[in-house]
């Protein structure tokens, strides 16, 4: 092990949070071949900040072992950050398990808006009609934020079947969401025109 990471091996011993934080973010950027065995411990941690930062590490070493911790962690984490860290980390990655688990987030009583958003940006990645049925959910969520990457999403997935989603979308108080409703329906329209009989 070389010296410098033995420095940040010490350093995630520290009581302070914020210096195990620091450990783990710089086990992310040098991404040593043991990184999973060093961060997964610390999804553990007391401190939900330093949950936090060891799911974000999680995505940065793009080690597909890391897939089932994460999904974990998004699944049972009490605080909303974390969880929403998890998620976040999880788009490096694709999995059928990843989309159960960010399909069963959108089917969670709502909590805070981060998490929400974070799987209507992620559902994109996965053409399947449960994507496309959760999007369709978020695109009804009361929060604009939500409704604006849940909009974004289900355009990448369009099909002849939403026409009457993007009808209702057109009335949404979101500029951006009618927009987008707009462009979906006018290329279901060039879909169906260029269609061959």
């Amino acid at each position: 092990m070389s010296e410098e990471l033995l420095a940040i091996v010490q350093e995630l011993k520290n009581s302070d949070p914020e210096i195990r934080e620091n450990a783990l973010d710089k086990i992310g950027t040098l991404k040593p071949s043991n990184a999973l065995d060093i961060i997964l411990p610390f999804l553990s941690d007391a401190d939900p900040e330093v949950r936090g930062t060891a799911a974000c590490n999680l995505g940065e070493i793009r080690d597909s072992r890391a897939v089932p911790f994460l999904i974990n962690v998004a699944r049972v984490d009490s605080h909303q950050k974390v969880r929403a860290d998890a998620l976040l980390a999880l788009a490096e990655y694709r999995s059928s398990e990843i989309l159960d688990c960010l399909v069963d987030e959108v089917y969670q009583e709502k909590r805070s808006r981060r998490p929400r958003q974070e799987v209507a940006r992620q559902l994109k990645y996965y053409n399947t009609e449960s994507s496309v049925n959760a999007l369709i959910l978020l695109l009804q969520d009361e929060d604009v934020y939500v409704r604006i990457s849940a909009v974004d999403s289900l355009k990448e997935l369009n099909r002849p079947r939403l026409r009457e989603i993007w009808e209702k979308a057109m009335n949404d108080e979101s500029y951006y969401v009618t927009e987008i409703a707009r462009e979906a329906l006018a290329n279901l329209d060039l879909f169906v025109s260029t269609k061959p009989m």
